[in-house]
């Protein structure tokens, strides 16, 4: 008789824009092409369709779906996803459960509701040794990386070009904030979320609607980085492996970056990018300017580590493994 596929589930709350979400819509064709047969199953929509984060109707449509597709492998992403994922996941009989932390973020009570809920798993990921770190328990750290694009060249423009979810704290404001000292410079912004309509009020009040460009969501991270002399990611957060890094990283794109949860394992500063306290982005970005040739040189270093060791094809013949492993 022929041999069984391996059949696996990934559940997430969404599939809107974010890292982990990202992650997924990249490793999912990946596994496919490996011979697994993968569902992607998320909390808000499809068969679940879960109202608000903690509908309970949602649970008996999830077993329901879990049973009907029967996977060796229920594999969750972020918080509400592995917390009910887990139970879930018991309850329908799946064998092995294995969940992702992505983020440092998060109220006390999420850590200890994923606490409370570990049992019921099988296995634990983490996205960063700072995840583990700050999740106090054993488990094994992915490197997930991005999917490999090609570099990008610089025109020589003061273009600064940023990508993140728009919320508080990811730092725009910051970037918004230092162009008047920048002589010369611009700033594209990619992405969007809720504190979008504040920061446009900020470029509005200091006059700079002719030097800043709000890009929206983009699947084509590489080609609006064409030109950039710099990529800034100016967040405050507790980041865990931030995704538009490696991106940027893969598009050999100079890398300034704050010091923040995991980013110090993927930008080596002064090697293959920069690494700065929050808030003190300015004096990097003016030496990028002034410096073209060596920042395109660590630009250089930092694409070639990232196509040894963050190529997610890595990432899903690792996942394989593990998979088939359990």
């Amino acid at each position: 008789m022929p041999e069984e596929r391996l059949r696996v589930v990934f559940l997430i709350v969404d599939l809107g824009h974010g890292g982990a979400q990202k992650l997924l819509t990249w490793i999912a064709p990946r596994l496919k092409a490996r011979g697994v047969e993968v569902e992607i199953l998320t909390l808000k929509e499809g068969p679940i369709g879960m109202r608000g984060a903690w509908d309970l109707r949602a649970i008996p449509r999830l077993v329901c779906a879990l049973r009907k597709f029967r996977p060796h492998v229920l594999h969750t992403h972020l918080f509400h996803a592995n917390v009910l994922g887990r139970i879930c996941g018991r309850l329908a009989g799946v064998p092995h459960i294995r969940s992702t932390l992505h983020t440092l973020e998060g109220p006390p009570w999420h850590r200890a509701l994923d606490r409370i809920t570990a049992p019921f798993g099988d296995s634990l990921e983490f996205v960063s040794q700072a995840v583990a770190r700050h999740s106090g328990r054993p488990g094994e750290v992915v490197r997930y990386g991005a999917a490999v694009s090609a570099a990008v060249k610089s025109t020589g423009s003061r273009l600064i070009v940023t990508a993140a979810r728009l919320v508080r704290g990811k730092g725009i404001d910051e970037l918004i904030q230092l162009l008047p000292r920048l002589d010369g410079a611009r700033l594209k912004v990619l992405g969007d979320g809720p504190d979008a309509d504040r920061l446009k009020t900020i470029v509005h009040s200091l006059s700079l609607r002719d030097r800043v460009d709000f890009k929206g969501w983009t699947d084509d991270v590489a080609g609006e980085m064409r030109g950039a002399a710099v990529a800034a990611f100016p967040s405050r957060l507790g980041e865990g492996s931030p995704v538009a890094v490696v991106e940027a990283m893969m598009c050999g794109v100079p890398v300034i970056a704050t010091d923040v949860g995991g980013t110090r394992e993927i930008v080596e500063d002064g090697v293959t990018g920069w690494l700065v306290p929050p808030g003190r982005l300015e004096e990097r970005l003016q030496w990028v300017f002034q410096n073209p040739a060596a920042a395109r040189a660590v630009a250089e270093r930092a694409r070639a580590v990232a196509l040894e060791r963050l190529d997610i094809d890595l990432a899903a013949a690792h996942l394989d493994q593990v998979y088939r492993g359990v």
